[in-house]
């Protein structure tokens, strides 16, 4: 099944599980082979990691977006003191 632009994620095959249990799907990708050795120098990683962390970038940038799209239209309950004590609970 080649997968391209418009594709329906729902539509993507699951191969097999992984050793964690988790669907995963083998795919055939063409990447230019300086940027893919680039990639992996970065992460330190072998191709799948490497890959695997770029998806994973994709998906937090998108929410990140997303977030942004938000700011200012979400009320907050707490006022700057109860925030302030809040957030320092966090460093323990």
């Amino acid at each position: 099944m080649a997968l391209g632009p418009g594709t329906p994620t729902d539509r993507i095959p699951i191969i097999k599980k992984s050793a964690m249990n988790d669907p995963t799907t083998k795919v055939t990708v063409r990447i230019p082979t300086a940027l893919l050795r680039r990639a992996c120098a970065i992460n330190g990683e072998g191709v799948t990691e490497t890959v695997r962390q770029g998806l994973r970038q994709i998906v937090a940038v998108h929410a990140q977006e997303r977030l942004r799209e938000l700011r200012g239209r979400v009320p907050i309950a707490m006022d700057l003191k109860e925030l302030r004590e809040d957030r320092s609970l966090d460093r323990y």
